[in-house]
């Protein structure tokens, strides 16, 4: 799911925003496990429940399971070797 935007070093940061704003429809400022399963469902992904935890956990900087703007962000423009 996030490997279609992953790596956006020339993004900016309004264009990650916009992907953001994708899984946080909300706007509660993060998204979570659940909102990683309905945009799995609105891509017809079938994501095991563990997979989508672990994606949380790789990005979530403070460890509270909800994934903010900043660390969406980082994760987006991390360099990848």
């Amino acid at each position: 799911m996030c490997s279609m935007n992953h790596n956006q070093r020339n993004a900016s940061k309004n264009d990650i925003r916009k992907i953001f704003l994708k899984y946080d429809q909300s706007k509660k400022g993060y998204f979570d496990i659940n909102d990683l399963k309905r945009v799995a469902k609105e891509l017809g992904e079938k994501v095991e429940d563990e997979v989508l935890d672990e994606m949380i956990k790789s990005v979530d900087s403070d460890l509270d399971g909800k994934v903010s703007f900043e660390d969406f962000f980082n994760a987006m423009t991390k360099k990848i070797f």
